[in-house]
């Protein structure tokens, strides 16, 4: 009744109100049903410019009250059927009109890429002609020539607190009823040499067998100092005897030791010193003549002023011969080798070694004596006459050239040698008429060298470590002992100037100067920078001798190229 009274009151007023006609669209894709997006940069063809006029001229001329429509219907289902005709024509023209735009969208990109890769091909083209002719044109220029040289400058460290490291009494096993346990034997006499006096001596215990740090300031005054020592020992008892004169030496890192066997009649302890404020951890690597030795020894941690004494015949009993690296960290240590031998109850001598220079390309024996043999051509070990101690500690075979050369510079023998990896050398050397000469060993790789002497009545022997090359001016002490001899070579090309307790003495190039000194005395080096040196000793039943040492090789300036 309600829709009949507002029905009849529209009509009264005059006015009818119809409600909205809504579009039925049913079966399309609705992304028909959206334009197209413009493209500002697009183009029409001609052909798709008039299809595109035929899509608006139709939508322009097709109004909805010329469609066909069924009069006769009622008045509600003629108006939704004119609305759905009208719609359907409407959709049909977009749907055609969405399909010409993309045809034509595509034609556009289809030339664009065509243009594009034309222009690309046209740059390339012009990039090869421009290198070309420049390269053409250059050909016939003449540019500047500019050389430049590597700008090398000195720098010097500053030196730190320098230490030698003396160590003490000989350290003898098998005089205690362990026989892992080593005991001192006799008492060492240490020689100092200085450029200063106020150096201090401190002794690491509590007994005047055990070891002795000697420390001076690296500088004073802004001069560098110098700091050498040795000590000599010399023993006679039922249970031991013999000479032994040992540098003493600056505590290291990394330094080797090459002496000693622990064949039948023979004992080796190796001595490890810690001078140091701290702790240090020490490591060990031990090679024999059939490689590395394993197991080796394990590691030890040796406190601050103490020592760690160990028996290498544990490792490797009945061993001919040895070498040994040792590495420290948390403090540098100096490391000894203690060795005697005797003959059923017979002492047949000792010796107290220190360690050798380095692994280098060039080793150098100054002065060395050479001992005549039973047997020259003998190939076995002996315990008499003289024998080269030599390790190639590198991953590859070495090859090298061992020379002797008399106190005159002539070589008298060499031999090439070829060297394994990781094996220890003896190598008996008798090729020359007895006397003294100098060894040398130059090989491709660095290698390490040492020598030993006996005489042929074997009651005494004396390990040679190598020396190092010498950096300038040195003081050299002259422990005590029989007839100390100093031997000094000189292993360059050029005759060398040296002064000898201020005296001017040239030594050719290849010749060792050679001089008898006091025991006791310090002998002073000057411009001996490049040379090397050692000290020998020789009476009946002592044989002794020690490799020079440089007095402050961290003072030293280091040469750098920028």
């Amino acid at each position: 009744m309600a829709e009949e009274q507002n029905l009849h009151d529209e009509k009264r007023d005059g006015t009818e109100h119809t409600q909205p006609k809504a579009e039925t669209v049913t079966g399309v894709d609705r992304e028909l049903l959206n334009p197209p997006e413009h493209d500002p940069y697009a183009v029409l063809a001609d052909a798709d410019a008039d299809a595109a006029a035929d899509v608006e001229a139709d939508d322009v001329a097709s109004p909805a009250e010329d469609l066909p429509v069924d009069e006769s219907a009622p008045s509600s289902t003629a108006s939704a059927a004119r609305v759905t005709t009208a719609g359907g024509s409407t959709m049909a023209r977009r749907v055609r009109r969405a399909r010409r735009a993309r045809r034509g969208q595509k034609a556009v990109a289809r030339r664009r890429n065509i243009v594009g890769a034309i222009t690309h091909t046209l740059g390339a083209l012009a990039a090869v002609g421009v290198v070309a002719g420049t390269t053409w044109a250059l050909g016939w220029v003449q540019f500047p020539e500019y050389h430049a040289e590597a700008e090398t400058m000195e720098i010097a460290p500053a030196p730190g607190v320098q230490q030698r490291v003396c160590p003490g009494a000989l350290q003898q096993l098998g005089l205690a009823s362990d026989a892992e346990q080593a005991l001192p034997v006799g008492s060492a006499e240490v020689t100092i040499a200085s450029s200063i006096d106020d150096y201090s001596t401190v002794e690491l215990g509590e007994n005047d067998t055990d070891p002795v740090n000697v420390e001076v300031p690296g500088e004073v005054d802004g001069e560098s100092t110098m700091l050498s020592a040795s000590q000599s020992l010399a023993v006679a008892t039922s249970d031991t005897m013999g000479l032994s004169v040992t540098t003493c030496t600056q505590p290291a890192a990394t330094q080797w030791l090459a002496a000693g066997a622990t064949t039948l009649g023979h004992t080796l302890a190796l001595d490890v010193i810690n001078p140091g404020q701290s702790e240090a951890r020490v490591n060990f690597e031990v090679y024999g003549i059939d490689g590395v030795v394993v197991p080796g020894l394990p590691e030890v941690v040796i406190e601050p002023g103490s020592r760690e004494v160990m028996s290498l015949a544990g490792i490797a009993p009945n061993a001919t011969a040895f070498a040994v690296k040792v590495t420290s960290t948390g403090a540098p240590v100096s490391a000894f080798l203690h060795e005697t031998i005797t003959d059923t109850l017979t002492p047949k001598g000792s010796d107290l070694v220190g360690a050798t220079a380095l692994p280098s390309t060039q080793q150098s024996l100054p002065g060395i004596f050479v001992y005549g043999r039973p047997d020259a051509d003998a190939t076995t070990l002996a315990e008499i006459g003289t024998t080269l101690r030599i390790l190639n500690p590198n991953d590859e075979i070495v090859t090298g050239t061992l020379t002797a050369y008399d106190l005159n510079g002539e070589a008298v023998y060499s031999e090439d040698l070829e060297l394994a990896s990781y094996r220890v050398v003896e190598l008996p050397f008798a090729e020359v008429p007895e006397g003294e000469y100098t060894i040398t060993l130059d090989a491709d790789q660095p290698v390490l060298m040492t020598g030993r002497v006996s005489p042929l009545d074997g009651n005494e022997f004396a390990w040679i470590p190598s020396s190092s090359s010498l950096v300038g001016d040195e003081l050299v002490p002259v422990p005590e002992g029989p007839s100390p001899r100093l031997s000094v070579f000189n292993p360059t090309a050029d005759a060398r100037e040296v002064e000898v307790n201020g005296a001017t003495v040239s030594i050719e190039p290849l010749s060792t100067y050679q001089a008898d000194v006091s025991g006791g005395s310090t002998v002073s080096l000057g411009s001996a920078e490049g040379l090397t040196a050692a000290l020998h000793y020789a009476a009946a039943g002592e044989l002794a001798s020690a490799p020079v040492r440089p007095g402050n090789a961290d003072a030293e300036p280091i040469r750098i190229v920028k």
